[in-house]
């Protein structure tokens, strides 16, 4: 072991496919040496037996043993040689190494002599390529470098390897990756796009299919390899004519790609919760749109893709504007109805119906706040936007009320009808998709007074009406029978029972009706009257005050009568009244 302490020097030598040359090598140097005495060992060591040749690997150390080395076991089988042969075997086996290969994809470059240059040299060449095409270019794998055991091979100085490589890579310009700019929405949504120019056209076209014609906002910046909040600048343009061309162009079917990527990340993060009184100053006048953001997290990066991984500003914009239909709960607003419900949510009248049915038939009793089913689109890329409109909304007054001593509670007449105020009304609203998410009313102005509507009540209870004949039967109600109508309630007793006043007042009539017979009618003012006909007797007279209760007629079948009963009515200044909704 004390041998190894003392070692000069370790080469390492590959063998080439060239061991002929090895071999005859060794013994010229030998013969040389006058070491023939060795030449049985260096035979040995030299043997397929000993190492596996071209795959093994030879150290020689001076002074001290032949070592033989393959797949990582050392064999210190063979026996010492001097160190003078050690010395010149070394020598020689170091000097078969005849330089570096160099290779781009299984393709030979060409031969160097120093391997420690071939990063700069291809960075050069890189940068000559990415001038000349105007693109920043990348390998998809590095260099392979070879050590070279070919004496015959030729070694290019670094011009003509420069040279070399440039052909190479311009011959097989379609393998290299080139700079693009991937959009990644939070939903794992992505596309890639050429440049920088087209990431902000792509965003911008997104942006302005939720604005109104005359408001154009433009992505002005995207700072990448930030993941600030405001990594992408949304501002407004003044000159809609700036974004003419990339709002114009049609939409064309959507297409997907992929590739080796390797990315760089400027996030953006997702508009904070909605603070319409921060995020707009009350006291700017100015309306329309004041802000422009995106729902969801987006982030861009850069990224080396093959080219045919890049997409079109147009297949872009497809893509982050595709979407799927949910359903959500809507509650019906003012001025609601079902067409407009529809139109502003892009559905079919005939679709709302199938998702709410029971909303086509009780299409004109919806209320304020009721809830229904609509779909909406949810995009791959939600915008948001914060708008300030002014907008005219007519109102009414609190009623002024008027009394009447001589009417009953249940008297009600409107005097004047009044009229609608109209007030000015600035609110901060705020969308998403173009859907009207929450709005925040920050100003109010009245322009038009309204006068208020002048309702007469009046103050007097109503009577209480009682059953005229109380052992009665009640034999036919209020409403149609027998194709004509019916205005009163029959109740049936037998012939001469008592007839009762059914609430106090003045005998207005007594004595025959055609149709009624003998018929008995009490004025309790008020505009109320009371009818009891087909008597077979009157025992009042007309101008008699009577007391709820009283008897005043006997029950019979006179006038157009089927039988002994009482035809019992309620009418109310002329109108006709159900009197079993008022009898107790």
């Amino acid at each position: 072991m004390s041998k190894f302490k003392n070692m000069l020097k370790i080469s390492v030598i590959k063998f080439s496919k060239m061991e002929k040359n090895l071999r005859e090598n060794i013994k010229k140097v030998l013969t040389t040496s006058q070491q023939k005495m060795n030449l049985n060992k260096i035979q040995k060591i030299m043997s397929k037996d000993a190492i596996l040749a071209n795959k093994g690997k030879i150290a020689i150390v001076a002074g001290a043993t032949v070592l033989l080395i393959t797949g990582g076991l050392t064999l210190t089988s063979v026996p010492e040689l001097d160190n003078e042969t050690s010395q010149i075997l070394s020598t020689s086996l170091v000097s078969t190494a005849s330089g570096y290969d160099v290779y781009f994809e299984n393709y030979l470059v060409g031969s160097v002599e120093n391997a420690e240059e071939v990063d700069q040299l291809l960075s050069e060449v890189i940068g000559q390529l990415n001038m000349k095409n105007n693109q920043v270019y990348a390998l998809p794998n590095a260099l392979e470098v070879k050590t070279s055991y070919d004496q015959s091979a030729d070694l290019l100085d670094n011009e003509a390897f420069k040279t070399a490589l440039y052909k190479t890579l311009e011959r097989n310009i379609d393998e290299l990756l080139v700079q693009a700019f991937v959009i990644e929405v939070e939903n794992g949504t992505q596309v890639t796009l050429d440049n920088l120019e087209d990431v902000k056209h792509a965003l911008t076209r997104v942006t302005s299919q939720y604005l109104p014609e005359d408001e154009t906002y433009e992505v002005t910046e995207v700072d990448i390899n930030n993941d600030a909040s405001d990594a992408i600048v949304i501002e407004k343009v003044e000159d809609a004519e700036e974004l003419a061309l990339a709002t114009a162009q049609p939409k064309i079917a959507r297409t997907s790609g992929s590739g080796d990527e390797a990315y760089m990340s400027a996030s953006i993060e997702p508009s904070p919760g909605i603070e319409n009184e921060e995020v707009m100053d009350e006291t700017v006048p100015d309306e329309g749109v004041q802000e422009v953001g995106f729902v969801d997290a987006v982030k861009v990066s850069t990224v080396f893709v093959k080219q045919d991984n890049i997409e079109t500003v147009d297949v872009a914009v497809d893509t982050l504007m595709d979407f799927e239909e949910e359903q959500v709960i809507y509650n019906i607003q003012s001025g609601d109805f079902p067409g407009k419900i529809a139109e502003d949510h892009g559905m079919g009248l005939s679709e709302l119906y199938a998702l709410n049915p029971d909303l086509e038939e009780n299409a004109n009793k919806i209320q304020i706040g009721q809830e229904i089913t609509i779909t909406q689109p949810d995009p791959n890329l939600s915008v948001e936007t914060k708008e300030r409109i002014t907008f005219e909304e007519t109102f009414e007054t609190e009623p002024l009320y008027e009394y009447d001593d001589t009417q009953y509670t249940t008297y009600s007449r409107v005097k004047d009808e009044g009229s609608s105020g109209v007030k000015e009304i600035t609110a901060n609203i705020v969308k998403v998709d173009g859907i009207e998410v929450d709005k925040v009313i920050v100003n109010e102005l009245v322009v038009e007074d309204p006068t208020p509507k002048v309702i007469v009540k009046g103050t007097l209870t109503p009577p209480q009406f009682i059953n005229p004949v109380p052992s009665g039967t009640f034999t036919s109600g209020y409403g149609y029978r027998w194709g004509s109508m019916h205005y009163g309630i029959d109740l049936a007793a037998p012939y001469g029972n008592n007839v009762r006043a059914s609430a106090s007042g003045t005998v207005e009539h007594a004595g025959w009706m055609s149709g009624y017979g003998y018929l008995v009618i009490i004025n309790h003012g008020n505009g109320y009257k009371t009818y009891y006909g087909h008597n077979s007797n009157l025992y009042v007279y007309v101008g008699q005050y009577v007391e709820q209760g009283d008897a005043i007629a006997a029950i019979g079948s006179t006038g157009n009568s089927t039988g002994n009963h009482c035809h019992f009515e309620i009418r109310y200044y002329g109108e006709f009244k159900n009197p079993a909704n008022y009898i107790y």
